[in-house]
């Protein structure tokens, strides 16, 4: 969570652990997870691959986050249309 929500450039701090990370760090961590589940949201079907990444990517998002949900939606998807 950010240190300082009315500054984009805040530091921003782990709710468990409260170690700090710059915000550009953060930021860039965000694109690469959120590029990832794009990729799988395009190949379609590969349920393994989905919670793999849903795995990962709950070491560093809140279980609300919006990649998390959207990788949550996905994995349903494929598991009811089987």
């Amino acid at each position: 969570m950010t240190t300082d929500p009315l500054d984009q450039e805040a530091d921003w701090a782990c709710l468990n652990c409260r170690t700090q990370t710059p915000a550009a760090e953060v930021r860039s961590l965000i694109r690469r997870l959120e590029e990832s589940a794009e990729r799988l949201s395009d190949d379609y079907g590969d349920k393994e691959a989905l919670e793999r990444q849903l795995e990962e990517s709950g070491k560093w998002l809140h279980q609300n986050h919006y990649i998390m949900v959207d990788l949550k939606f996905s994995l349903v998807q494929v598991r009811t249309s089987i």
